[in-house]
């Protein structure tokens, strides 16, 4: 698990979940590379700005006014998903992974982010679909 988890993202993930997890990468690596490159994109305007910058840490969202996410589209897939910027695989695996997030950081809930990039509909759909029927119930 990524040990750098401030608050503002505690709790909150982009996940992609498919029934084979072979076909994970081939499915959603455009996508999130394009949607890390999209929420990074206004960052370094913010982090040039002291005020902006002092304004995020002192509001609890000092992930985006850190470097990180400046770096973010530079990651590789692999690093994406072994660095747990995003939840990848099957139900059983994401399921693994959220528990390890509630182990290792204090939330009430997990906000999921399925529709992302430019990420079809229909996958993200069948994201929240399977989140919702084989994550959810042994999460409680």
């Amino acid at each position: 698990m990524r040990e750098v988890r401030d608050q503002a993202d505690r709790g909150m993930c982009a996940v992609y979940i498919t029934e084979d997890e072979r076909q994970a990468q081939a499915e959603c690596e455009r996508a999130f590379k394009r949607f890390f490159a999209y929420n990074s994109s206004p960052i370094p305007s913010l982090r040039r700005d002291p005020d902006m910058k002092k304004r995020l840490m002192d509001s609890n969202y000092a992930f985006y006014a850190g470097e990180m996410m400046e770096l973010l589209p530079r990651l590789s897939y692999q690093e994406i998903v072994t660095q747990d910027y995003a939840f990848v695989g099957t139900a059983e695996r994401v399921l693994e992974q959220c528990l390890a997030l509630k182990r290792a950081v204090d939330v009430d809930e997990i906000m999921i982010i399925s529709h992302y990039g430019d990420i079809e509909v229909w996958k993200a759909l069948r994201t929240q679909e399977l989140f919702a029927r084989d994550v959810i119930p042994k999460l409680r």
